[in-house]
């Protein structure tokens, strides 16, 4: 069962999302949010949004926040989950604009590749947390690896890995399914 969330709440853990977090490290900070600190959502109602968000316009996180703020304080929510994920960033990003237009500040482009390879190492662990429920099966494993080789060692971009992977995945499936 999922927690009241006020509006409060949604602005404080989406400004605090939204002023520290760095590249795509947002989203395993909303995950950890959302899901273990607050308990507003499951796990499962959690990979839904994100899901969702994936296939829809935008950036990922902010969708994230605005479906999650709606899903959890209707259309206020949704407001306050935009304003609070984009509005923060946004004040971080012009500072840090602003500091670079310095062209002897090397310890802000150092910084920079240092968060940088931390959201990298974020994003990673995400992905491992997420996808452990769905290692019981080797059909599962099998297409995990199979996405991930075609993406990292062959640069396919998401429209070939989609079209390549659907038919592969519904075809295993379905022979797994028959046996």
């Amino acid at each position: 069962m999922s927690r009241p969330a006020s509006l409060l709440d949604l602005l404080i853990v989406f400004g605090r999302i939204s002023a520290t977090a760095f590249g795509g490290s947002s989203i395993p900070m909303m995950r950890r949010a959302v899901v273990h600190e607050r308990e507003w959502l499951t796990e499962h109602e959690f990979l839904e949004i994100y899901s969702l968000a994936q296939v829809c316009p935008g950036g990922v996180p902010i969708t994230i926040a605005i479906l999650v703020g709606k899903r959890l304080a209707g259309v206020p929510g949704f407001f306050v989950a935009l304003v609070a994920e984009t509005l923060p960033g946004f004040v971080v990003l012009l500072i840090l604009a602003i500091l670079s237009l310095d062209p002897h500040m090397t310890v802000l482009r150092a910084a920079l590749r240092g968060a940088s390879a931390a959201a990298l190492g974020a994003m990673v662990a995400n992905t491992i947390q997420m996808t452990w429920p769905f290692r019981t099966k080797l059909v599962d494993v099998a297409v995990i690896v199979l996405v991930a080789a075609a993406v990292i060692v062959f640069h396919l971009t998401l429209w070939y890995v989609l079209l390549l992977f659907l038919p592969l995945t519904f075809f295993m499936l379905r022979a797994v399914r028959a046996v």
